[in-house]
């Protein structure tokens, strides 16, 4: 019994709202690196929180499961992957931003 109710997840749009915000915030310029470092933990961590709930909640691993996962591999602070190019890093937080509306949009409300 205790381990069915740590099993189940229940859908919430905070993480992604908390994301979202720091990825936005990524485009003004008065950040130091520590800020990127701060940002990537936490898209790092909403990401893992989504692709456990699609795992567990929907039981699919689909191409959104394998999206998350693809974004917490990019933005994760541990190994940072370093694309040099703050250009590209812009493009890919929006893509991120994108996504995620998706995920809110397709998950949010009583998926089945």
């Amino acid at each position: 019994m205790i381990m069915d109710n740590l099993k189940k997840i229940k859908f919430s749009k905070i993480p992604a709202i908390v994301a979202i915000i720091s990825l936005l915030l990524t485009f003004i310029d008065w950040h130091s690196y520590g800020y990127y470092t701060f940002m990537k933990f936490i898209v790092t961590g909403v990401m893992i929180y989504y692709a456990h709930y699609i795992y567990i909640e929907v039981k699919k691993v689909d191409y959104w499961f394998w999206i998350l996962v693809g974004i917490a591999i990019l933005f994760n602070p541990i190994i940072p992957i370093h694309l040099g190019d703050k250009t590209l890093w812009g493009i890919i937080d929006i893509l991120v931003i994108g996504f995620l509306i998706g995920v809110v949009v397709k998950f949010g409300k009583n998926y089945k």
